[in-house]
């Protein structure tokens, strides 16, 4: 198996276990500007972000929360240990500044940078920049998924020892959309193509998928391939391939996922269930105040949020109809 499918394969199961044993005791409070933005706010606070996001390019996040508010937001790389269930979070591009307006939303630009040359994307956590806590109960954010030039490679269904003639399909996750790969075999100093027809421009959303064969006449010993971003025209993934018979069967490794976040965190929009771990979470309720239905619930599999479109205009309703209720009771007191 590939270091990519090892990495995915730690991470999975450090999830499931932490998902089993339940969640850790938290290893330090709120942060700081987690309380300032969440501490008594009547507005459920929220860290809001797009639920994809291609390197390199820049998107509007979101806060919500106590009005006049001063937070950074960041992405993170999250790490999770194996034994103990606690993340490691590591800074990925710039913070961005956002205060909040009177009615508790604030926004602003991000720019995530190109990742180096051979790092795949994956799940990234939009956090408060203050945010250094490994329970991820304790941490206010919200999950992007990261599509980059370098694919996460599942793989093919085979380990190294794969049927010769035969379609073979490999799995490749957070594509940049409209990408197309090739499959490539060495024969000597020379790299030849043996993808096959059924490769198809990658999607979003969903695994893509590049059909490939192992061909026939090949010596039964290792030899190398390697996945080719067409578009950039350099290869993403090398691989040593043993031509046999039948081949041995072997999982491809699972998507990548993390533990829900911010279940504790007071005043969240996220307390007690927590913003999904899904690394694509699906589009989000329309009412601020209101989690998706139970089908969209972290304990039924599905995410807990809300775009920034629509925080922003249900944060300026509430506004609205705190000024009208206002109106109202000035009217009442002096008739």
């Amino acid at each position: 198996m590939s270091p990519t499918g090892r990495h995915l394969l730690a991470t999975t199961a450090a999830a499931l276990a932490l998902a089993t044993l339940g969640a850790p005791p938290a290893h330090a409070a709120a942060s700081s500007e987690t309380r300032a933005l969440c501490a008594s706010s009547s507005v459920p606070c929220s860290v809001q972000a797009p639920v994809s996001w291609i390197e390199g390019a820049t998107h509007e996040v979101a806060v919500t929360g106590n009005p006049r508010v001063r937070v950074r937001v960041q992405a993170q790389r999250v790490t999770l240990d194996a034994a103990t269930g606690r993340a490691r979070l590591r800074p990925l591009g710039p913070t961005v500044e956002i205060r909040t307006d009177d009615h508790g939303f604030g926004a602003a630009d991000l720019t995530l940078p190109l990742l180096a040359d051979g790092r795949a994307g994956g799940p990234v956590l939009l956090t408060l920049a203050d945010t250094t806590q490994s329970d991820l109960a304790q941490v206010l954010g919200t999950w992007t998924r990261l599509a980059a030039r370098t694919p996460i490679v599942r793989g093919d269904g085979f380990a190294r020892r794969k049927p010769v003639g035969q379609e073979l399909t490999l799995l490749l996750e957070a594509t940049v959309p409209g990408t197309t790969f090739d499959v490539e075999h060495a024969d000597g100093s020379a790299w030849h193509s043996t993808g096959t027809t059924t490769t198809q421009p990658c999607g979003t959303g969903v695994p893509c998928r590049v059909g490939y064969e192992v061909p026939r006449g090949l010596t039964p010993t290792t030899h190398r391939f390697r996945l080719v971003n067409l578009r950039t025209g350099t290869p993403v993934a090398h691989w040593r391939v043993v031509p046999a018979a039948s081949g041995t069967p072997e999982a491809p490794a699972p998507v990548e996922a993390f533990p829900p976040v911010g279940s504790r965190v007071r005043g969240a929009l996220t307390h007690g269930a927590g913003a999904s771990g899904t690394p694509a979470p699906r589009p989000r309720s329309r009412n601020l105040d209101v989690p998706d239905a139970a089908a969209d619930v972290v304990g039924a599999g599905g995410p807990v949020g809300h775009r920034v479109d629509t925080v922003r205009d249900a944060s300026a309703l509430l506004g609205v109809a705190a000024l009208v209720a206002t109106l109202g009771v000035l009217r009442r007191r002096r008739g």
